[in-house]
């Protein structure tokens, strides 16, 4: 949702489309009115958002609930239906049939077959998002790893306090070598603790061997 979010509107809740759509969300009003969403005041961002994840998850239900369509490719389908229109996501994956590409699909099939009977901004509208939640995930995974391997160099520096400085960044640089890559180096990187008579022990603590 924070990617579609950032494609509708930058997530700047002040933002008023020409048609009327607003905020956050972009929701038109008579939308949000509508028995199905039940929030007549989109107004102030939490409305607003919970508004459009109502829609969108109507759309989803009501339209592309259907086993034969990927979980993933429901909410594709969802995306477009909130930027196009039910209707036109429908006219679509006619069209996606007469061309010869699968209606239950949507990169290089529904996407396609839009452009033709709507207009390229529904493609340019859900790629985009793709995009950006693609983005926001690689980020967090990354800020997951960052947060690993601080904790680790916290451990390591608290366990290592009473050892030769020198002695100290070979080991933190060899144990977050581990939390980096522990597929790929994580044998070298033992195979240097073990040259400072430094071993891991199961649980992952560091003991000092005696000489």
């Amino acid at each position: 949702m924070l990617a579609q979010a950032y494609q509708e509107s930058r997530l700047d809740q002040s933002r008023v489309s020409h048609v009327g759509a607003l905020g956050v969300m972009q929701v038109m009003p008579t939308t949000a009115a509508d028995p199905v969403v039940a929030i007549p005041d989109v107004s102030r961002v939490e409305d607003n958002v919970h508004a459009g994840v109502k829609y969108l998850r109507w759309l989803r239900d009501t339209y592309f609930d259907d086993p034969a369509i990927d979980p993933l490719d429901r909410t594709l389908l969802s995306f477009a239906a909130y930027n196009a229109g039910p209707g036109g996501v429908k006219r679509a994956r006619a069209k996606a049939r007469q061309m010869g590409l699968d209606p239950n699909v949507w990169f290089e099939n529904v996407e396609v077959a839009i452009t033709r009977v709507v207009s390229r901004e529904p493609a340019v509208y859900v790629r985009n998002i793709f995009k950006y939640y693609v983005s926001y995930r690689l980020l967090s995974e990354l800020d997951a790893e960052s947060e690993a391997a601080r904790a680790e160099a916290q451990r390591i520096a608290a366990e290592t306090a009473d050892l030769p400085v020198e002695l100290r960044a070979e080991i933190l640089e060899a144990r977050t070598t581990l939390v980096f890559d522990e597929n790929k180096g994580a044998r070298g990187a033992e195979d240097q603790l073990a040259l400072n008579n430094v071993t891991v022990q199961d649980d992952g603590s560091l003991r000092v061997l005696s000489e």
